[in-house]
Order: structure tokens, then sequence, then C-alpha cells
């Protein structure tokens, strides 16, 4: 009997730990209306351990879904640079960008992470999930007219 409640207990963590938010996942505020000042083709310098990579992505305002909570939408890619992107997805508030590079995994997020301002973005390369958060690199991003 004592066996028995052991793997009961081993099982309900392990089921329970897959349901829950990635540790360190950044849970993403309730997004505004993509301005007009984020949406549109960016340039991205992506600057890290791997060396230099230059994706471009087009930010659209079409709703995209992901495993994280808050109001995403889709991000296209136009040529990546190097980096791995699949199905991409991003989200802005308050001046603060998030751009998930694959909406496709759940618990464990990469995304280039930052702020805007004046058609311009700078960040961090990050890789968020169940065991921390993992710094790649520093981001620069110029908004294409």
């Amino acid at each position: 009997m004592r066996n028995y409640i052991a793997l009961a207990a081993l099982l309900w963590s392990t089921t329970a730990c897959s349901a829950m938010p990635a540790a360190g996942a950044k849970k993403a505020a309730v997004s505004e209306p993509a301005p007009a000042q984020v949406t549109g083709q960016w340039q991205f310098r992506v600057a890290g351990k791997d060396g230099v990579r230059e994706p471009v992505v087009t930010l659209t305002k079409e709703p995209a879904k992901t495993c994280q909570s808050g109001d995403w939408l889709k991000a296209v890619v136009v040529s990546p640079g190097s980096l791995a992107f699949s199905q991409p997805a991003y989200t802005y508030s308050n001046g603060r960008l998030e751009l998930l590079l694959s909406s496709e995994l759940c618990d464990a997020y990469t995304s280039l992470v930052g702020n805007v301002s004046g058609g311009r973005f700078s960040g961090t390369h990050v890789s968020d999930g169940l065991f921390g958060s993992i710094e790649h690199g520093k981001v620069t991003g110029v908004r294409q007219p």
C-alpha cells in the first residue's frame, strides 16, 4: 500500500509539472494593439558567442497561438539570418517587445526581448525553460521604412 501511495504521488507530481508554466518564463502582460511603429519589417542584429546573426522579420497584426498567456501576433520570417524560427509570434506592451522564435514548443521558449523606441529595438536573445533562463547575446534592431 505504501508503494502505491508513493507511485501515485510521483505520477501526480510529474504530470502537474508538465502543465505548469516554465520556471522563469515571463508571463506576457495583456498586449495593446500593435502600433504602426511596431508592425512592419525589422532588421535585427543578434551578437553572441555564436557570432553575429542578422534576421529580418515582419511583425503583422494577425493573431497567433502560443503556449504563453497574453495576446500574441504572427511574425513572418523574411530572412532567418542563421537563427532557427518555427511559427514565430510576438507581443508588444508599453514599449516592450518580445519576439518568440518558435510558438510550437511549450515549456521552452527562445526569444528576442527588449524595448522599442523611435523605430529602434534594444534587448537580449534569451531562452527560458524548466531549468531557468540563459542569455545568448545582445540584440539591436531597426524598423525598415
